[in-house]
């Protein structure tokens, strides 16, 4: 008995040679006493239990003819139109051994997650109904919010009004733009193909837009300040780490998204680097005085704090911040930024020195730098390092 059903249950033993399916249990039922459905799945279990378990799981093989469904409610239902399969051209073989033609393959995951599933719950012969086969075939439902023992459509969907669903599986909706619907519509947006085109990049697969006062809003701000999706999700993510409050438009909806960005994570870089980001802003000043150059194009200098480490990394790509940073703080190395004077918002080579000599001298993705690059080091190594290197040899 399960869960008040009349079922059969059967082990497959082969399952003992696949350690994934090992405490798989294959249900052959007769679901709610329906003899029909029984003798198929039996069909299908007798005509391949003979045979080997493929390395992706089990195959069962259906008749496509089958009577077996008359007397239930999948009488209508096109076996090939939901599995998206194509007859086999090999191994089909009714319950005698014999050949079957125009046999349906069908894998174990399928007949439970989707056979068994019709019989469960009314919903899917609404499903069905509207072609919406992407949603009958989703393998976890509710991490779209989508609840197929709901007694209503408008429970299933989240919510979402019938005429709604109907308009959406209508245009064969995504089951993620479907979620989208019903969280916008929760907080009072009309759930339109064209608000859902616009809100779902900045509430898909994250949690912390959702939670602003003000979402009815984001679609005019949004096109007004033109803000990136995932760069808009990070700030938020960032605010709530430092206890902003998500009802405060000023908070919601900055002006300059990147500016406000960068405000943040700089916070917040400050925070968890406290005590270095203070050491090495007081070396800022000091390794300047002996190290910086300017030749008019180029300009070397000393990092401003934390943040500074932080951001040559990722603009570079490279392990400045997370093996250097602590290292310059404690003055056991001098980590040098190189920029154009065009564009000093942006690394363009990040620089070691040791013992007045580069001892590491690279562009983006750990690189050997451009010809301009190397002409503005054999400058500055003669400019700067060298006079340092022989008065070091005089002090000597």
């Amino acid at each position: 008995n399960y869960k008040g059903k009349n079922v059969r249950y059967e082990y497959l033993d082969q399952y003992d040679n696949y350690p994934g399916y090992r405490h798989e249990w294959c249900r052959m039922t007769a679901f709610d006493g329906n003899r029909g459905l029984y003798d198929l799945f039996r069909s299908c279990y007798n005509a391949y239990m003979r045979q080997k378990v493929e390395p992706n799981g089990l195959w069962l093989y259906l008749p496509a003819s089958s009577d077996a469904l008359k007397n239930t409610r999948l009488k209508y239902v096109d076996f090939l139109k939901i599995w998206k399969s194509e007859p086999a051209k090999y191994l089909r073989w009714n319950q005698d051994g014999d050949h079957v033609p125009g046999a349906l393959r069908l894998n174990y995951h399928d007949l439970h997650l989707g056979l068994m599933r019709f019989f469960r719950y009314p919903v899917f012969e609404y499903l069905y109904k509207y072609g919406a086969l992407n949603l009958i075939r989703l393998m976890d439902p509710r991490r779209y919010g989508l609840n197929y023992a709901g007694k209503t459509v408008s429970a299933v969907f989240g919510g979402l009004r019938t005429r709604d669903v109907a308009e959406l599986l209508r245009h064969n909706m995504p089951a993620g733009k479907i979620q989208i619907a019903a969280q916008i519509y929760r907080r009072g947006i009309e759930p339109t193909a064209e608000n859902i085109d616009t809100y779902f990049p900045f509430l898909n697969n994250n949690t912390t837009v959702p939670r602003i006062g003000h979402l009815q809003l984001l679609q005019e701000y949004a096109k007004k300040y033109k803000y990136s999706p995932v760069l808009y999700g990070d700030y938020l993510d960032m605010c709530v780490k430092l206890g902003y409050d998500l009802n405060d438009k000023y908070v919601e909806f900055p002006k300059n998204l990147k500016k406000a960005h960068r405000d943040v994570e700089t916070q917040i870089i400050l925070k968890n680097n406290k005590e270095i980001s203070a050491k090495i802003e007081k070396l800022e000043k000091k390794t300047n005085k002996i190290y910086a150059y300017d030749n008019g194009e180029y300009l070397i200098r000393a990092p401003h704090d934390a943040y500074d480490f932080t951001e040559e990394g990722k603009q570079q790509h490279n392990c400045v911040a997370k093996m250097y940073m602590e290292k310059y703080a404690k003055g056991s190395c001098v980590i040098l930024f190189v920029r154009k004077k065009s564009d000093e918002d942006h690394s363009y080579i990040t620089v070691e020195v040791r013992d007045n000599s580069i001892r590491q001298y690279y562009a983006k993705g750990n690189r050997y730098p451009d010809e301009a690059g190397k002409r503005f080091k054999e400058e500055y190594d003669a400019a700067v390092l060298k006079p340092l290197r022989e008065m070091e040899k005089k002090k000597a």
